[in-house]
């Protein structure tokens, strides 16, 4: 009976064992089908489908081959950029995106690991896809470091977006912007008379614009965002600034992740101050709140402004969380400090270049920082993703495939723009946007367009006009010799190693 008894046992024990092995194999096979599937059947696919809906491209390789030549304009970029300055920078700024379209012309696909990107250069189909009427674009989601920099209402998709964009829009109303510009005054006020006791007795000096407008720039959006809670918000700005820094040395890993959770020095600083800038913030609103609700008191910064509509919102059974406020205020930083800097520091450049426009500039900033961004948008792409069914006129995309428009290759286009679309032309826009070429509409989108268009834009261009203008009032500027011209994407389109420009003081 004993014998029987044991080999009942041994026959559970196997039996249980096979039963492991069996679900475990089941596994490895599905895992096996699965990674088949993400890495071969699906993009060849989604390849096919592009192809037969008319729009061609690159082959898909899983590594090596169109893939290793495509990496490599990135690295010839820098490389291939002429010593004399010129407003031709695709190689630098767009460098795949250029080389693709002499190839495929307007509407294109290439690969970025497994998914397609679909880029897009036709200005009709830009508006249908910027418009997005029928919701079938979504923003992309946001890599995990960029998550640690910055989210917000431009990060957002669906209802969320919305209400978001709802309850920020009172605060960017003309009435209320207007109500900054002493504030910006002041700020622009004070960095002038940094550099009339930098230039003193001499007839001129080297000053670096970039660096300069940077701190600027930060000044007014710390005074224009939390007002009487200004030195707080200042510290915040200056832990947003060195994140910023940190972002752009790891931006090239940002397909992979995974890579941020590596136990390295940079990711342990960014996380560290992350975490600094959260209980910062929190602590800023936790106060404004309560003196909000003490004395009823609104102040009229930004900060105020979006409280108090979070607050009406609220009474209704809506409004933002405090994590949601405090990722709002993060992306004050971001959007009314680096876009305004780079718009004032490649219009400095430009001007320093065809100085026979400063003397025009001081009757007419606008045309002068139009044109600059026209050649310099703040961001060299806009990116979505498509759903599934998205359509682009008559072409239906695979859903999951990433839709990009290259906007400093669309502001280049000949066939758009003229032959003299890589000079610097304020001209072309003295009778508008609307007549700056002979599409109709205009493809002109340095902040987007459509519902999704920048919600800081208005407030971007008055501190830029007032900076420019005061600043062509007092001083002439021409390109240093020490400048080197390298345009540079870094989160936004910035100059790599800074834009070194001589001031001298009018009579």
């Amino acid at each position: 009976m004993e014998k029987i008894g044991g080999n009942t046992n041994n026959n559970s024990t196997m039996v249980v064992v096979m039963g492991i092995t069996v679900v475990l194999g089941l596994f490895v096979v599905a895992f096996i089908v699965k990674l088949i599937n993400a890495l071969v059947l699906k993009p060849r696919w989604q390849e096919r489908w592009l192809r037969k809906q008319g729009i061609d491209g690159t082959t898909y390789q899983l590594w090596g081959g169109e893939r290793d030549k495509l990496d490599q304009l990135k690295i010839n970029g820098i490389s291939s950029m002429p010593k004399t300055p010129t407003h031709d920078i695709l190689s630098l700024s767009n460098p795949i995106e250029s080389h693709l379209m002499k190839i495929y012309g307007k509407m294109f696909f290439y690969w970025t690991g497994t998914v397609p990107r679909i880029v897009l250069l036709e200005p009709k189909l830009i508006r249908e896809l910027l418009t997005n009427k029928k919701g079938e674009f979504r923003q992309l989601e946001v890599n995990g470091f960029t998550r640690l920099f910055v989210t917000g209402v431009s990060t957002l998709n669906g209802d969320k977006w919305v209400m978001h964009r709802k309850l920020l829009s009172p605060a960017f109303h003309m009435t209320k912007l207007q109500g900054m510009v002493p504030s910006i005054l002041k700020c622009t006020q004070g960095m002038i008379s940094t550099w009339m006791g930098i230039l003193g007795a001499k007839d001129s000096c080297e000053i670096d614009v970039f660096s300069e407008f940077q701190k600027l720039t930060a000044d007014i959006i710390s005074n224009v965002a939390f007002g009487s809670n200004y030195e707080e918000g200042s510290n915040v700005f200056q832990l947003m600034n060195e994140q910023s820094k940190l972002l752009s040395k790891v931006y090239y890993m940002a397909a992979f992740p995974f890579l941020r959770h590596l136990p390295t020095k940079t990711n342990a600083r960014m996380k560290h101050i992350n975490k600094e800038v959260t209980i910062a913030l929190k602590g800023i609103i936790q106060k404004r709140h309560r003196v909000m609700k003490k004395d009823g008191i609104v102040k009229d910064d930004l900060l105020g402004l979006m409280l108090q509509s979070n607050l009406n919102s609220q009474l209704e059974g809506k409004g933002m969380t405090l994590q949601e406020l405090i990722e709002e205020c993060k992306l004050f930083y971001f959007a009314g400090h680096e876009t305004t800097a780079n718009l004032l520091t490649w219009a400095i450049v430009a001007l320093s270049m065809h100085q026979d426009w400063q003397e025009k500039a001081r009757e007419e900033v606008t045309m002068i920082l139009q044109e600059t961004l026209r050649l310099y948008p703040p961001s060299n792409i806009f990116r979505t993703t498509g759903q599934k069914g998205a359509k682009l006129g008559d072409k239906q995309l695979p859903g999951g495939a990433h839709v990009f428009v290259p906007t400093p290759c669309l502001h280049r286009d000949e066939q758009v723009w003229g032959k003299d679309v890589l000079e610097f032309n304020p001209s072309r826009f003295y009778e508008g946007v609307s007549k700056t070429s002979d599409n109709d509409p205009s493809p002109y989108f340095p902040f987007g367009w459509g519902p999704r268009v920048c919600i800081g834009q208005k407030l971007s261009m008055i501190e830029a006009k007032m900076a420019l203008s005061m600043l062509l009032q007092r001083f002439s500027f021409e390109l240093s010799p020490s400048y080197n011209h390298m345009p540079c994407v870094m989160m936004t389109l910035q100059p790599l190693r800074g834009a070194q420009v001589i001031i001298r003081k009018l009579a």
